[in-house]
């Protein structure tokens, strides 16, 4: 995923507006439907610069289970 080797990935972040795929990553996480919350251990303020940019990517069900699709390399049956 962070590689950026997958290039249908690269483009479904692109369609959501994630210019930084850790960000697109993040935002996933925090719109899983078991709310999950990620640990995010850093004190680099840059680092934490990308992070607040997951907050305002938004994904609905069905941009989720692409990225997840996407990322794995097979359909979700």
């Amino acid at each position: 995923m962070f590689r950026g080797e997958n290039p249908k990935l690269l483009i479904l972040f692109q369609m959501i507006g994630a210019r930084d795929v850790v960000a697109a990553a993040v935002a996933r996480l925090l719109a899983h439907p078991a709310r999950i919350m990620p640990v995010l251990g850093t004190n680099n303020l840059s680092c934490i610069a990308k992070l607040d940019a997951a907050c305002a990517i938004t994904f609905d069900r069905e941009r989720w289970f692409e990225v997840f699709e996407s990322a794995n390399g097979c359909e979700v049956p």
